[in-house]
């Protein structure tokens, strides 16, 4: 999982190689990455500490929406 996170920062970071239109700033990439800490740290503790498959699923899927929601939100700057 963690590995997928940091690839996921690659990313950006390759394509503003290619093209003119990405431009992330440092702080765009110490957001992304306080994120995916956050979900990353969520995530291993919902799975240590909830038993039940379906209620760990539904957390994993909560956890993932709520930083969806954060990322809109700094993406076209809402609130």
């Amino acid at each position: 999982m963690w590995t997928f996170f940091g690839g996921l920062l690659i990313l950006p970071a390759i394509a503003m190689l290619f093209t003119g239109e990405l431009r992330w700033t440092a702080a765009d990439f110490i957001a992304a990455a306080a994120i995916f800490t956050a979900l990353g740290c969520s995530i291993e503790a919902i799975v240590w500490l909830v038993d039940q498959p379906f209620l760990r699923a539904a957390l994993i899927c909560a956890a993932i929406a709520a930083c969806l929601a954060i990322w809109a939100d700094g993406a076209v700057k809402i609130f």
